[in-house]
Parts: structure tokens; sequence; C-alpha cells
């Protein structure tokens, strides 16, 4: 912890464009890779018993497979929702395509624009970028085992507690952290004068989300032991109480996502 090297909070937006001769489909998550590979079908998104991707138009679904509608990625874009409760799925209504929904969790297709309609939705909200995820992960194995490195032990005894909860305190302070509210660019110029007061190299790295701008805040440090390498320690600053889409008077997000950014404010030496 001491001795990492670059650090920086990052929002991300992508928006590729496709053609439409796929259909984005569901499909159980497979016992055997080879046979999706075979068959043309891109992963987006990995959503434990089952995955999301596109497949050719002319291509039989997979056993249990599920089309959801066709790949027409300026239609809209496709988002997961785990509801907080099952109360939450009443307020799934308005200008928005419902492709797959339980008692638990939806998927829909929206616009921007779209997204306005839609009531307040306690839950957890995945945007499913249509880019290719591996099938396979080469080279990585998680050992079967408790013990820990001695390095972990070092790294966590060197947290305060108190910082690491006054941190999170000061960020839900600011009321709402909702990405399209002057209080989200408060909480950015905060992290910046927080960044500077650690005496880290600082800047804004600007950028536009449905038409307004906003702000990364980057903070760098140039390590002791490998000044050439880099390492990224990221979180988000912005949070939402269940309309990312638009203004939001209260979203303090604890955990989404003051605790992170706190974790890497923590990180400082």
């Amino acid at each position: 912890m001491k001795k990492l090297l670059t650090f920086g909070l990052l929002l991300f937006l992508t928006i590729p464009l496709f053609a439409v001769d796929y259909n984005y489909v569901l499909i159980p998550a497979p016992s055997n890779l080879a046979i999706e590979e075979d068959i043309g079908f891109e992963l987006y998104h990995r959503a434990g018993e089952y995955w999301v991707g596109r497949l050719p138009a002319n291509t039989e679904l997979p056993l249990g497979g599920k089309i959801l509608c066709e790949f027409a990625p300026l239609q809209g874009d496709l988002y997961r929702i785990l509801f907080a409760s099952d109360k939450e799925r009443k307020n799934l209504s308005g200008e928005i395509e419902i492709l797959y929904i339980t008692n638990e969790e939806a998927i829909i297709r929206a616009k921007t624009e779209e997204l306005k309609s839609l009531n307040a939705i306690k839950g957890q909200w995945i945007h499913i970028n249509p880019v290719p995820k591996p099938f396979r992960y080469s080279g990585v194995e998680v050992p079967q085992t408790d013990d820990f490195h001695p390095m972990v032990t070092e790294f966590v005894s060197q947290v305060s507690q108190p910082q690491y909860s006054g941190y999170i305190q000061s960020l839900q302070d600011f009321v709402t952290r909702n990405t399209f509210t002057t209080q989200c660019d408060a909480a950015a110029n905060w992290i910046l004068s927080q960044f500077t007061s650690m005496g880290l190299n600082v800047e804004l790295d600007e950028f536009s989300i449905s038409g307004n701008t906003k702000y990364n805040v980057v903070g760098e440090l140039t390590g002791q032991l490998h000044p050439d390498s880099i390492v990224f320690v990221t979180g988000h600053y912005d949070a939402t109480a269940g309309s990312p889409w638009q203004s939001e008077p209260t979203a303090p997000g604890a955990d989404d996502n003051a605790s992170g950014v706190a974790g890497v404010m923590e990180c400082h030496p």
C-alpha cells in the first residue's frame, strides 16, 4: 500500500455501433464452452446460471436459450436490474422494452430518454455493454486455501478506520452525488483537493454524458521501487437512489460507491 504507483477515480462511457443481423440472446451457462464458440456466440454478460450475448440471427439457439430482441444498439442499451425486493418489480413500467423478468430481476432495453420515464427502482443496475468477453481466463487459478499472503495483513494494518469512515461520511454529506447534479461536481472537486493535500499529481479528466460535461478525478503517485510501472486503483464517486438517468435530490451512496472511493483514498502513503 505504501508503494502504490498510480491511482484515480474513473467513469466510463462507451457507445459501440454494430450491424443488425444478430439477436441478443439469453442462454444457460454452458458446460461445454466449445459448443458456444462454434455457433458464433459472443458473450457480453455472465449472470450466474445464464449468459447474455449475441448470436447470428440464422443460428439455432442452444437448449434452454431465449431470444431477447434483435441486435440493434441504436434502439437502446440493455440493462439488467436486480430488484432490492419483489415490490420493486411493479415500478418497472414506462417507455422501455422488458425483455426478461422474474420476481428477482429483469433485463430491459431502453434509450437514455426512455429511462427517464421510469419510476425510481431500488436495486442494482448493470449496463450490459456489447463488447465481447472471453469465455475462458487462461493462466488464472484461484488457490483453494484460507491462508493469506503476509503482505495482506500488513496492508490491512495500515488502514485507519476513523479516517476511512470519515471519507465515507464526507461523501455522504453532499446528500446526492447523482451524475446530473452540481453536488456530484462538488464531490469531484473535494476529491481533487484531498488528492492535492496528499501530495499527488492531480488532474480533472473531462468527458461528456448526455450533453453534460463531467470529470474523472485522477491522482498520480510515482512508485519508489518501480517508477516506470503503472497500477490503477479505481472507484466511482457518483451515486444513485434508483434513477441514475436523471437528477436525484437524495443519493448519499455510502456503498455506491463512497466506500470504494474511501478505499482508494486510504491507499495514499
